[in-house]
């Protein structure tokens, strides 16, 4: 099972479902947007420190970066967006992908969301229960797409007729994008340059 580190917010993201309505507070829909940032391989082997400007003054790292996908990724103007949204109809997904580079051209991408759900439909007390990961992300389908252009776009919908009678807790852990078992991509900041001095 692939494992990703989400970096939408400091806190867990989580989603609840009701059985006729998706809610936040009681009555209003849900949805979550966000961007996605190149994914990288994680610094194992620090060779460098970061400058005094870096919130962590001299924090090891790595140099020079390395992609986790090296084929595909985006190019100098290149972005991503996604939605996830939860409604009375149910549970839809949205992802667009603009500026690939060439290396992404013909090839098939799929968004995988990593999540941990909780809902009180387990056996015939109807205990709540928190089901396995690996079954989890299927409450979040979306179709694969093929690059063309430069660009893919992802989606899918999981109507509320194929979702328990009773309210879902979603803990949501990780948002990526996938060229087969590669991590191409994941939900991220990109955050522009600030005012400090070095």
């Amino acid at each position: 099972m692939r494992t990703m580190t989400s970096a939408l917010v400091l806190v867990t993201a989580g989603i609840l479902l009701s059985p006729s309505i998706a809610r936040a507070g009681r009555n209003a829909a849900q949805k979550l947007k966000g961007s996605f940032v190149t994914a990288r391989r994680p610094c194992t082997d620090p060779n460098a420190t970061v400058s005094p400007s870096f919130p962590v003054t001299g924090a090891k790292a790595c140099t020079p970066t390395q992609h986790s996908d090296p084929q595909c990724g985006f190019n100098a103007r290149g972005s991503g967006r996604f939605s996830l949204a939860v409604s009375k109809r149910g549970i839809s997904v949205s992802v667009k992908l603009t500026g690939l580079d060439p290396g992404c051209e013909g090839e098939q991408l799929s968004l995988v969301v990593d999540a941990r759900a909780t809902t009180g439909d387990c056996g015939s007390g109807g205990a709540r229960c928190t089901v396995e990961d690996s079954e989890s992300r299927f409450l979040f389908p979306a179709r694969p797409c093929i690059v063309s252009g430069g660009e893919c776009r992802l989606g899918g919908a999981l109507p509320a007729d194929d979702l328990p009678n009773s309210s879902i807790e979603i803990m949501l852990l990780g948002i990526g994008v996938f060229r087969g078992s590669v991590h191409t991509f994941q939900a991220g900041f990109l955050v522009p340059p600030g005012t400090r001095s070095s």
